[in-house]
């Protein structure tokens, strides 16, 4: 591989704590509707927290009788101010990092014990490889498929490596649901706009990729089982606009690649 294309492929600090971030806000807000137990751990009460990071990363959650959500303005009760990518990138990924805490209002204490409560939430859930029963695991699947879908999203807006394959991808929606469980969500490019959601999607699909049941979606999503394979066997069907589908492959590999950053054995340059 020539120098020039191996830096385009090698992971910045920046693209990973972009992506990251965005997964954290999303997986924080499905915690607190997911999971009735995490209600006793957040403060009651109106409160917002900022993450915020160079080149103008800046996310945002608001809890509201103990419920997260993704307001796209509003002040800030707590900022977590990150002036390092690196830093940032590792932090959200689970490891050490230096933040600096700016309490903005008198509630900056509720902010930050709600945000470190659904963290710490979200990393015991998404750990789990047994469950106690088929809700737990129905639970655990819904936010590894959230984590999924809003991380294609965040990467095909953030990853350059990832550009000409994201921009093969038709305007329009792809569904991602689960036989049988209930299980839904989406993700949708709109010109350079990419968003994802959880549930059924706001517009009709323009093409469905459908799990047949739990077993499987939990296993693509932890990396256990192949897409070609539950393809092939029928545990995974595709129908509507194909290309669209075919996009999402590549950009959950790099998503892949991207939560990775930084651990043993992968670059963290």
């Amino acid at each position: 591989m020539i120098p020039f294309m191996h830096s385009i492929r090698t992971l910045t600090p920046d693209t990973v704590a972009r992506v990251r971030s965005g997964v954290v806000t999303a997986l924080t807000c499905a915690v607190t509707e997911l999971d009735p137990s995490l209600c006793e751990s957040i403060p009651p009460g109106r409160y917002s927290i900022h993450i915020a990071g160079p080149s103008g990363i800046l996310r945002r959650v608001h809890f509201r009788d103990r419920r997260a959500s993704e307001p796209r303005s509003g002040a800030a009760s707590l900022v977590l101010r990150f002036t390092d990518s690196a830093a940032m990138a590792r932090l959200l990924g689970g490891g050490k990092g230096r933040v600096l805490p700016l309490p903005i209002s008198l509630n900056f204490m509720k902010a930050g014990k709600a945000f470190t409560a659904s963290s710490q939430r979200v990393g015991e859930l998404t750990a789990k490889r047994t469950f106690v029963d088929e809700a737990e695991k129905r639970l655990v699947t819904e936010l590894l498929m959230t984590a999924a879908l809003r991380g294609v999203a965040e990467t095909a807006a953030a990853d350059f490596w990832t550009a000409s394959k994201s921009s093969a991808m038709p305007d329009g929606t792809v569904e991602i649901s689960v036989d049988g469980a209930h299980l839904s969500g989406w993700v949708r490019r709109s010109g350079e706009s990419w968003t994802s959601g959880r549930g059924v999607p706001p517009a009709g699909p323009n093409a469905r990729l459908t799990f047949a049941d739990l077993d499987t979606a939990f296993g693509l999503f932890t990396g256990s089982v192949a897409a070609l394979n539950a393809l092939g066997r029928g545990a995974l069907s595709i129908r509507g606009r194909v290309p669209m589908i075919q996009v999402l492959f590549p950009l959950l590999d790099r998503f892949g690649e991207i939560m990775s950053w930084g651990k043993p054995g992968e670059d963290a340059a």
